[in-house]
């Protein structure tokens, strides 16, 4: 299997089929999102329900495949690449997109998780069958912070365990990966009490990250491994 992934990609001589794949279905679980925003902004909640949670399916069966052929990054902040430009376009343009696409999955992908936590609370069942919000102020969540707490042992975890990154990209990846989007959570707590004015504005937040998720991955996939220098 590894050798496999590791053969020739279908994008670039400089890809493999394993980092291909990975692209792939990144592209497939942000659209999946995204396409549930659509059905939410019509008012479609039953169907929007249920594309969110085939877009989780995807989004694990994603990080899992991710996990082990792409070392959730790390691999790209310690130059561990085929990477063929200079060093100087690197450290002025590729590193700091790369540090930013951290930023924007970590919190893409930890609002996703909220959502999906703060969909079933908020959620009403009307007596058609359809779903609509509940109003009210909403309770904060145990499930979510200890999902977050697993989230920030699984990064410890991972770092720990590739031995890749220096004690200082150590603690920025920890804070981008955990501190960040906790962070953000507390703000959304504070800031939107009602249950269904959060989920609305918070939604739409979480998509404006999704869409900046699928910039920043093609984008830095395509000068990584695409792009002719």
């Amino acid at each position: 299997m590894i050798d496999f992934l590791g053969g020739p990609g279908i994008l670039s001589p400089r890809t493999t089929l394993g980092s291909d794949i990975s692209l792939f279905m990144a592209m497939g679980f942000i659209s999946m999102f995204l396409f549930a925003g659509y059905l939410a902004r019509n008012k479609k909640g039953l169907a929007h329900h249920r594309m969110i949670l085939a877009s989780m399916v995807m989004m694990v069966l994603y990080l899992a495949y991710y996990a082990q052929v792409r070392y959730m990054g790390l691999a790209s902040l310690s130059d561990q690449m085929k990477y063929m430009g200079g060093s100087d376009f690197y450290n002025t343009v590729l590193h700091p997109l790369l540090m930013a696409h951290l930023v924007v999955v970590s919190i893409s992908l930890y609002l996703s998780v909220y959502m999906v936590i703060n969909g079933f609370m908020a959620r009403f069942p009307l007596d058609d069958g359809s779903l609509t919000l509940k109003t009210g102020f909403a309770k904060p969540s145990k499930v979510l912070w200890g999902i977050g707490l697993a989230w920030f042992a699984f990064l410890v975890w991972m770092t720990t365990l590739s031995g890749r990154l220096s004690s200082s990209h150590t603690v920025i990846f920890l804070v981008l990966g955990f501190g960040v989007p906790a962070g953000v959570a507390l703000l959304i707590h504070f800031a939107l009490p009602k249950a269904d004015r959060r989920h609305r504005i918070v939604g739409r937040v979480c998509l404006m990250f999704f869409g900046l998720m699928l910039a920043t991955t093609t984008t830095t996939y395509y000068l990584l491994y695409i792009a002719k220098y």
